[in-house]
């Protein structure tokens, strides 16, 4: 689901229909064959990084939630949870392991749900 205002690829993690898909194409192409452990770099709406951080706010913009200005930051926490509750939805006795370039403080412990792995990393040490 692209609103008006998103020029890159990024779909909006903000709207829960928009997170299904997204998890309803890595089930189609990758879960159900057999990958169970996510390596996410990019996941972000990370358009034209190398300009100011308030023009990329706006280029993403809006979202389902409202202005991108507002949630921008919310965006890889939003994109772990679709894959946590749709792996989770599929198998709910597997453990999720995502490795996430972006993340926010706690973004571990996804509403504090057993069997959860979120490791970040930096690409850019």
């Amino acid at each position: 689901m692209i609103y008006p205002g998103y020029i890159g690829s990024f779909y909006d993690a903000y709207n829960p229909e928009a997170r299904k898909l997204f998890w309803d194409q890595m089930n189609e192409h990758l879960y159900s064959l057999g990958v169970d452990a996510w390596w996410m770099d990019a996941s972000e709406p990370n358009v034209q990084d190398n300009t100011d951080m308030e023009y990329r706010k706006k280029l993403c913009g809006p979202t389902y939630l409202g202005p991108s200005t507002k949630y921008f930051n919310a965006y890889a926490l939003m994109n772990a949870e679709a894959i946590y509750d749709g792996q989770r939805g599929v198998n709910p006795d597997n453990r999720v392991f995502l490795l996430t370039r972006s993340g926010l403080p706690d973004s571990n412990v996804i509403r504090r749900q057993p069997g959860v792995a979120i490791s970040v990393f930096a690409g850019r040490i």
